[in-house]
């Protein structure tokens, strides 16, 4: 047993993706799909 360590935990990484582009093309509906797993095609 390894006394007075502590447990092993797997890093957590932070990334920050800019996503650039014209207006109204479906950044937002992109990411959304992505992080969250449901497209809106209505606005």
């Amino acid at each position: 047993m390894m006394e007075g360590r502590p447990p092993t935990t797997k890093p957590t990484y932070i990334f920050k993706v800019p996503v650039a582009g014209d207006g109204a093309v479906g950044k937002t509906s992109l990411i959304v799909r992505y992080t969250q797993g449901t497209f809106t095609d209505t606005y």
